[in-house]
């Protein structure tokens, strides 16, 4: 009775194939079974992602872009042919226990076809799952790091502001010295702090940088590049959902970005969707600048900064 039933199920399956598979997937299953510079690609994609390396995370981001097709079909023909999730899982452990010989050679090619379609739909998802996992693991190491950064920056800060109070003491102490005639006051305070300098110490006497913030945006700014590098590939491979209209808003406009290479000079400042970000981190994402036309003073967007904090809300979907 088992045996009927089975060999039933595997007949239903095989007939439901030949009208689900279009030629193009039948292609694109195909070409996962042939060689490609003398390695097959299911054999690349069977291995797992070792480390959160740049080159690792680079190496499944194209296995994600390998399979995003083929998986998109597979979602929408299993469904159809109302295969159970255990089903889906048993299919795609026979698929990763043939050999690719042994694959290209079932007499059943359909039922060759089911495995690799359930081979593809169980390996995006864990593909997916560990780029979801690269992208925070970069993000928190970046946050971490940023953290040890702004620490040692207000130290230094403190250092700084200190050495300055004493300067200025002593340049107000000129002012009660009877020693030194008024009209050598002014000469005197450039003896203590040199006139080409003046205006910067009188500037870190009335604004010390003591803010945490302050510094950990000064250091995502310093690591801009480094960040694009490790995160941005990432960030333009996976799909993501949010319950959070201000968030999802702000993906789709920085993946709109970067699909069409626009310049931030192109968008108007209120063109860019910055509700997500917190009232009190604003100030670090907007910055003024001066209008090329009017010379007037505009708000702007530091893309980079942005880009980070988005990456940093993502993170926490």
């Amino acid at each position: 009775m088992i045996s009927k039933v089975c060999n039933a199920e595997k007949l239903r399956i095989n007939n439901k194939l030949y009208t689900l598979i279009h030629s193009q997937l039948r292609l694109s299953l195909n070409e996962l079974l042939n060689k490609d510079d003398l390695f097959y690609q299911l054999t690349l994609i069977k291995k797992d992602q070792k480390d959160f390396t740049t080159s690792e995370i680079r190496t499944s981001v194209e296995k994600h872009k390998l399979l995003s097709t083929i998986y998109q079909s597979a979602v929408s023909i299993i469904e159809q042919l109302g295969i159970s999730d255990q089903n889906i899982l048993y299919y795609a452990e026979l698929a990763e226990q043939y050999t690719i010989y042994g694959l290209k050679n079932l007499k059943q090619e359909n039922l060759m076809r089911l495995y690799l379609l359930c081979y593809v739909h169980q390996r995006f998802l864990k593909i997916n799952d560990h780029l979801i996992a690269s992208l925070i693991h970069k993000v928190n190491g970046y946050a971490e790091d940023a953290e040890l950064y702004q620490k040692e920056e207000i130290y230094q800060a403190q250092l700084l502001d200190q050495n300055n109070r004493t300067l200025a003491a002593n340049i107000l102490s000129l002012h009660t010295n009877k020693k030194i005639a008024d009209n050598e006051i002014r000469e005197r305070a450039f003896d203590i702090v040199p006139k080409k300098e003046y205006q910067k110490f009188i500037q870190k006497i009335k604004t010390p940088h003591f803010t945490p913030d302050y510094y950990r945006w000064e250091y995502y700014s310093k690591h801009s590049h480094a960040i694009k590098q490790n995160i941005r590939l990432v960030f333009k491979a996976l799909n993501f959902q949010t319950k959070f209209s201000n968030l999802n808003n702000a993906i789709l406009f920085l993946k709109a970005h970067f699909q069409n290479n626009r310049s931030l000079s192109d968008y108007e400042f209120n063109d860019i969707p910055i509700d997500f970000i917190p009232s009190s981190l604003k100030p670090y994402i907007i910055v003024k600048t001066r209008s090329a036309d009017s010379n007037k003073k505009i708000k702007t967007i530091n893309i980079d900064r942005y880009e980070f904090m988005l990456y940093f809300y993502i993170k926490k979907i």
